[in-house]
Parts: C-alpha cells; structure tokens; sequence
C-alpha cells in the first residue's frame, strides 16, 4: 500500500463522522413556538438550530426561494456602493478599439482595471449560474426563471442616481465552484468581493475628466461615478495576501478608522488620515469565507467567535462599512426591510453540505475503517467539533445501501459555540482587540443587538459538517488538504498552489482530501499569483496538532492506525 493511499484510509477513518457529508430531515419551525423569533443566542440543540423564521402558512420552500434569491442578488442597493455598468461597459470597448488610450491609461497607472468583463469575473473568481437551477445543496433560483447571463454573485440594480449599477452580493463570496456544480453557502476559492472593492476603488481614481473622454457618460452615469467616488474614498485595505483570501476585519477596521470617532461613525474627510495611521495596515490577517451551512450549529459567529447576535445582519453591516456607506441611513434601511433578514436566515438555516458521494463512489470509503476511526474521532476530537451519529450505527443499518450508511444523520455541536487557542496563525484573532471597541461603540450595533467580545489568538473548532468539500484548510487557507492538516506542524508543506475546481481529476487529491501538491501540482497552477507562501506573516500553517494526535512533535497516528 502507498504512503499517500495509507494517509488517505488514516484520514477516513479520523474524519468518518464527517467524511460523506450530511443527510437530514428538512428544518421546520419548531411546534409550538412563536413563528417568527431568532434563535441565533440561544444554546444549539442536537440537530443545530430549529428554523424559526417561517411565518404561518409558510413553507421551507418558500421562504429559502427568497432568501436565495435576496443573497444572490445584493439588496441594498440604496446604500451600496455602485458602479455605472454601461460607461464601464464603453470605456472596456473603447479601450480595447483605441491603442493609444490603452496606453495611455496604463502609463496613468490603470493597467489593473483590465480590458474586459472577463477580467473583472476571473480577477473576483466568479463563477457562471449553471443551466438549471438545481436541487438541494446544488439549489441556485433564477431571478425571472431565466438563466443569468452574469456570473453568480455579480448583481445588477437601478441606482438611485437613475442607471443601471452593478455591485457585487453576499454569494460573490459564499459561492464555491464543485467540479462544475456551484454550491450557495460554501467558500469561494479565487478571489470575492475584497478584490472587487479595490478595483472600485481604482475606477473611482479615474479624474472626471478621464471618465467623460474614456467613457462619453450620461448625466445620471456621471451622478452614479460621483457617487461611487464618495464611497470609495472610505474603503480602504490592501490587496489579499494570497488567491482565496479577503482582509474584511482589516477593510471594516480601516474605514471605521478614515470616519468620525462617534457612534454613528460619520463619513467625514476631516478624519480620513485615521485610517492611515491606523495599526490595522501592518497587521496581515486574511480570512477564507466561512461555509454558512454550519451557522445552524453555532451561537457565536465569526471565525473567532468574537460576535454575538444575529449572523446575516451582522455580516450584512460589515459589508456595508467596508463599501463606504452612510450608517444612519443604512439603519433606515434595515428599518425598512426586516423581512429580507427574515427570509435569509431562513434559507441559511435549511441549507445542506455536498455530498462526498454525490461526486465520489461509496465503495470509496471503507466501513471498517471508518468504524474504527470513529472512536478515534470520539477520544481526540469531538470536545471541539462535535459529535456525529452515523446511519451505520443505526439499528436496520444492514438493509440500507452503501451511500445510506455513510450519511450522518444527527450532528451534536457544543452547546456553547467556544474559541479556542490551538496554536494556530494569531493575526486574525487579534486583530480584534482594535477593533471590538470600535464596534461596540457604535449604534449600529447595538441598535440591532449585535455584541463583539475578543479572543485573542483564538478560533472557533468550526463544525464539521461537509469538510471534505471545505478545502484549504484552517481559517487562513494555510494547508491545502485533510492529509497535511493530519501531519505535525513541522512536517507540512511550506507553500503550495492555489488551484480551480473544475476538473476531479486533475484539480482534487481524493486520497488527500483537497488540493494537490508537490509533484502532483498541475503545471498550470505553477504561478506567483497562485503561490501560497506559509513562511509569510498571517499565512502560517501551526498549530492544530500537538495534544491533539501529536505529542512533543510527534504523531500518535501510527502506522498500525493507517492500515485497511
């Protein structure tokens, strides 16, 4: 048996509990409680949250139709930042038709806004709808039943000012491309929505003047750019430090920082040089997207835990800080459209994982091993991750087909959602002490009963429900794959290439359980913008090994253990 083949039988069998994935029956309001309350501070049941959030009369269906819709197209727009589509859409084509103005504008430092819509998709990694709208975890609604010629997250409005706008929604992020099938709520891992804001912000650079001779606006299209540079001047943050990752904390910090020091954070350029001086820009603390199909198993929220209160709103707030909004008139807003909160925390909490079988055989996991490592599982990690109980366990187990008994079918997660400090990269945790007293302080907040609460240089033990489709690891991205995760700190790769999930074969180690590396890295892959460096400041990959299978740098996962 093969060195890699044998991590592989070892990973199933410490991860079985979670490996295949989860089948559950559909969430439903629970009997006899109100119809419409919020459940994210209670204590977490077995079985995750109860889906509070229908209205009598109202189905699952429905309600996650809607929220589905509402996330993958953003939905304040009154607030949002925007950006004129057609001028931008005519500078693209008179660039691409006039030499001399390309040049032009690359010698004015303009290169990176690109030539094309295609540029503007890859460099935020967005990926196209699919040609139906899907079942299940795979359940992606069409806005008018018809396909979307734009990519998933990529959200066309009317702007206040009077033309049609483009921003980007909550799914340019929280959308990953599974072999061809797009999942709603899992991570994406080429780029979001940080990428686009900087290139927002490099369009709004363009002087008035450059906009009229580059793009010929209309007068409601010069209104709408004006606009968009208001915002822009208050968005602030440096380029992610490698391809998956977004810098929200840092970009939410440092606009909070550019704004007045009141509670309702007001846009002022008088402040603006705060966000310079700010200690934010030299601390690098990137982040993956978190899955939303484990906020049914949580009570604190944020990959440090350091949010109490409701996660779609909260998140929702972020992201509008990050885009330069106004924040009284955001709180009008919301005000105004408590619904559309309802219905996304709705369709949030009926959300599924993919299946390790819906793209892999079940004979590819071994029941035998996958019993044993059950235990395993049960002694070093469930303290943290929870438990699982499996349909092999159950007591007509022999009757059901290979698939079925792979399927969990009750997740117990801690009570009390916790951070915990296991070693691993610091920066993102700490990054809070600067900035949880800046959001505790401001009425948006606490208006709408959000709380935040530092734990520093900890993270929360995520739930692990679908992690088999959660690649790269930890919250930095910093391990490619389960079978790395599995090592001593010490005996991990230093760096790997952050590829594309399309093809199965070529672009999934199955045995390793995520990206390839080493020799198995695809040519393709091997560039400086895909480049994973893990020696770097906030991208290295510690911790999460010794007392849990690892004892003074050692691993306790004997060769006995890896054996079939």
């Amino acid at each position: 048996m093969t060195t890699a083949r044998r991590l592989f039988v070892c990973l199933a069998a410490i991860s079985a509990a979670i490996f295949a994935g989860l089948v559950l029956p559909p969430l439903r309001a629970h009997e006899g409680s109100p119809p419409v309350t919020s459940p994210w501070d209670r204590d977490v049941p077995a079985g995750g949250h109860w889906n509070s959030f229908l209205s009598q009369g109202e189905s699952l269906a429905d309600i996650d139709r809607e929220g589905r819709l509402l996330l993958l197209n953003y939905s304040a727009t009154e607030t949002t930042i925007g950006a004129p589509f057609y001028a931008i859409s005519r500078f693209y084509d008179r660039v691409n038709r006039k030499p001399l103005l390309r040049r032009a504008m690359n010698r004015r430092g303009y290169s990176d806004i690109g030539q094309s819509w295609s540029y503007i998709y890859g460099r935020t990694g967005l990926t196209p709808y699919p040609q139906s709208e899907g079942s299940g975890a795979y359940y992606l609604p069409f806005p008018d039943g018809n396909r979307p010629a734009a990519p998933i997250g990529f959200s066309l409005f009317h702007h206040a000012q009077g033309t049609p706008a483009f921003t980007l929604s909550c799914a340019a992020c929280h959308t990953r491309n599974l072999f061809g099938r797009p999942v709603l709520g899992g991570s994406n891992i080429q780029g979001g929505v940080g990428s686009s804001l900087l290139l927002l912000k490099k369009f709004s650079s363009l002087s008035r003047r450059e906009f009229r001779f580059a793009s010929r606006p209309t007068g409601a299209e010069t209104r709408t750019f004006h606009d968009m540079q208001v915002k822009a001047s208050y968005i602030h943050g440096a380029a992610p430090l490698a391809m998956g990752l977004e810098n929200p904390a840092s970009v939410v910090g440092l606009s909070l920082a550019g704004r007045a020091p009141d509670s309702q954070a007001t846009r002022d350029p008088r402040f603006a040089g705060g966000a310079y001086r700010s200690p934010l820009w030299s601390i690098p603390a990137d982040t993956k997207s978190a899955p939303w199909w484990t906020l049914r198993y949580k009570n604190r929220f944020l990959l440090d835990g350091s949010m109490k209160g409701d996660p779609i709103l909260g998140q929702f707030i972020f992201n509008e800080i990050g885009r330069g909004a106004d924040l009284a008139h955001l709180q009008s807003w919301i005000d105004r459209n408590r619904e559309q909160f309802r219905a996304m925390s709705g369709s949030v909490l009926a959300m599924q994982p993919p299946r390790w079988t819906d793209f892999f055989p079940a004979e590819s996991i071994n029941l035998d091993l996958a019993r044993r490592g059950e235990h395993v599982f049960y002694q070093r990690c469930a303290d943290c991750h929870g438990r699982y109980e499996k349909a092999w366990n159950g007591p007509q187990a022999d009757q059901l087909t290979r698939s079925d008994q792979l399927a969990t079918t009750l997740v117990v997660p801690l009570a009390q959602t916790r951070a915990v400090n296991v070693g691993t990269d610091p920066n993102r945790a700490e990054i809070m002490l600067h900035l949880a007293p800046q959001l505790n302080q401001l009425d948006i907040f606490r208006n709408n009963g959000l709380e935040f609460e530092v734990h520093p240089g900890a993270y929360v033990p995520p739930p692990l429900v679908g992690i088999w489709a959660r690649w790269p690891y930890l919250h930095n991205n910093s391990i490619p794959n389960l079978d790395e995760l599995l090592k001593p700190a010490a005996e991990r790769v230093a760096y790997y290439y952050v590829g594309t999930a399309n093809d199965i074969q070529r672009d999934y180690d199955s045995q390793a359980v995520g990206f390839p590396v080493a020799a198995k890295t695809p040519l393709a892959w091997r560039t400086a913008g895909r480049l994973f460096d893990t020696r770097r400041p906030g991208l290295k990959n510690s911790g999460h090994d010794e007392g849990i299978f690892v004892t003074n740098g050692k691993s306790e996962l004997t060769a006995e253990a890896k054996r079939p």
